[in-house]
């Protein structure tokens, strides 16, 4: 696959750290339901039921966490009205390479401003629990451990076909947890 760019600079859909470090884009999201640590869940292409395949990749957010386009690009945004399993979700449409795509930021809480052409950095919305975010897992309440599960839900499409493409891949980005495929009680991994 190609890397499109350039996504050099560290800005990211919502970091973590105070101060950004290049290539680490925060925190794959680690708990689901049950109130168990199963960050591989959260993986692009990890295996889900129905013999379905996770499209992108779940980051941690806090509700209300700002998120800001990854690239240039025009924004459309689609409500949760639509019961589509990602809420509340922008798509931010660019060009790499001659190729079109768009990113797709699902689970947001709310929207900033209006669909609009934005240059990257620009806030384009909150982090939220619309969608299935809060579906039998602790978004909007805490787990046993006193965590929550907020996060946004990334994908990425080539428009021409509707290819999926790894995200992180595309961006040069990492996730902590990434490679962690425990499935242990959360109260073994925090405190």
């Amino acid at each position: 696959m190609v890397i499109l760019g350039p996504f050099t600079d560290a800005v990211y859909p919502t970091q973590i750290d105070a101060a950004p470090v290049l290539g680490l884009a925060g925190e794959q999201r680690g708990f689901y339901g049950g109130n168990r640590w199963r960050p591989a869940w959260s993986a692009y292409r990890h295996p889900r039921g129905g013999g379905n395949a996770h499209g992108g990749v779940d980051i941690y957010a806090p509700r209300g966490t700002r998120i800001v386009a990854m690239v240039d690009g025009d924004v459309t945004q689609i409500s949760a009205a639509d019961n589509n399993g990602m809420g509340n979700r922008v798509h931010l449409a660019f060009s790499a390479f001659g190729v079109r795509y768009k990113f797709v930021v699902g689970h947001l809480d709310r929207f900033e401003g209006g669909p609009m052409t934005v240059a990257k950095g620009t806030v384009i919305g909150y982090a939220g629990c619309t969608g299935n975010a809060a579906s039998g897992q602790p978004c909007l309440a805490p787990n046993s451990c006193g965590t929550y599960s907020t996060h946004i839900h990334l994908q990425l499409h080539r428009i021409a076909d509707n290819r999926l493409l790894d995200p992180l891949r595309a961006l040069g980005w990492t996730l902590r947890y990434h490679d962690n495929t425990r499935d242990v009680p959360c109260s073994s991994v925090v405190g």
